[in-house]
């Protein structure tokens, strides 16, 4: 934070104070002198007062951050990918745009992996210099719903083709 003058997150870490698998990153943010320049590295140094800290919850963000969007029911995946300090990803499933369920998983797994290679879109932002992805994707129920539309489509508009050319023919 003092060489960049800005804020900087950590990577993902699990929350010691908290019960359970609970995930969070901490953000720090200097604080420097009023009245003093500190446009270079040796003025921010000389005139750092000292840093001020806040530790957030990555569910509690992430459910808050979606309130009051109308996402459906969905899936979304969220992780931090700048560098292999960050091992966990937060995956969400959304019902009626309210999370359902939530889970923290291994950033690199075999369900994920195959998810990328399925229907899915994906994104990259930054929050305080580090590289974070967001993942969205169909829910398994809801592919299953679609398969069985496209299949009556599909027999529908066979049975109608039959019966117009059999009243044709005839």
């Amino acid at each position: 934070a003092l060489s960049t003058e800005g804020a900087v997150a950590s990577a993902w870490r699990s929350l010691a104070q908290d019960a359970g698998e609970q995930f969070g990153f901490l953000l720090f943010v200097p604080i420097y002198k009023n009245a003093v320049p500190h446009r270079t590295f040796e003025e921010r140094r000389m005139n750092l007062q000292g840093f001020t800290m806040a530790m957030f919850r990555l569910d509690t963000l992430v459910e808050q951050s979606l309130q009051g969007l109308a996402l459906g029911t969905i899936g979304l995946d969220l992780s931090d990918v700048t560098d292999a300090a960050s091992k966990y990803l937060l995956s969400l499933q959304l019902e009626a745009s309210r999370v359902s369920s939530r889970t923290f998983l291994p950033r690199q797994n075999a369900p994920a992996e195959a998810i990328r290679a399925g229907m899915h879109w994906e994104t990259t932002f930054t929050v305080a210099g580090r590289l974070w992805s967001l993942l969205f994707r169909p829910v398994p129920a809801v592919q299953h719903t679609y398969v069985r539309q496209d299949w009556s489509i599909l027999v529908g508009g066979l049975l109608c083709t039959l019966l117009g050319a059999g009243f044709f023919m005839l």
